[in-house]
């Protein structure tokens, strides 16, 4: 008997060794679609990307436009897994106890493990889309002449430029002003002379 049992074990072992690697490989395959994916939205958006230029974004908020959107991809990715795996777990049961008959043995996913594998799937996406989120704000700058008058982000936008600090340009088509920073509140007093 301890014989069998032995080579129970050592069967069971090399199979777990084969089901780890089959993930590992997919976790890298899933990982590199994700930044394929988040590259083809990068390029078809390429206007997005413009107007959001235009309207005063930086290349730094284009990124985290798209990263927030591999966020919310990882998250539910992770989620529709758990979802999908404890739907499974219930004719999986069932199967188990017709084949051991004993109902006192089931298969389950723990709730720390759960909460590892969404968090595992929210960072995988973020790092497939870490190059594609870069990207984007690389094309930004090849959409249309775009000028920045002025950058708020050197003072973490908690300054408004007087008209000597503004740098308009003359032969502009036109000029976005936002008017009103929620986030961080500052608000323009006056309309600068275009």
């Amino acid at each position: 008997i301890w014989i069998l049992l032995s080579s129970i074990t050592t069967i069971i072992d090399v199979i777990s060794y084969v089901l780890i690697a089959f993930v590992a490989v997919s976790l890298i395959v899933s990982s590199i679609m994700i930044g394929v994916i988040t590259y083809i939205s990068v390029l078809e958006r390429k206007k997005e990307i413009g107007i959001l230029r235009a309207i005063g974004a930086s290349k730094k908020n284009i990124s985290q436009v798209f990263d927030a959107e591999t966020f919310i991809i990882g998250l539910l990715s992770g989620l529709l897994g758990i979802g999908i795996t404890l739907i499974l777990l219930v004719p999986g049961n069932m199967l188990i106890h017709e084949i051991a008959g004993n109902v006192s043995v089931s298969a389950t996913l723990p709730v720390g493990g759960a909460i590892i594998l969404i968090v595992l799937s929210v960072i995988l996406t973020l790092i497939g889309g870490l190059i594609p989120s870069k990207k984007a704000a690389q094309e930004a700058k090849k959409f249309g002449d775009i000028h920045i008058a002025y950058d708020g982000s050197v003072n973490n936008f908690k300054h408004i430029p007087t008209q000597d600090e503004l740098d308009l340009r003359e032969d502009a088509s036109y000029v976005h002003l936002c008017a009103n920073n929620t986030i961080y509140g500052t608000e323009w007093k006056y309309v600068p002379d275009t």
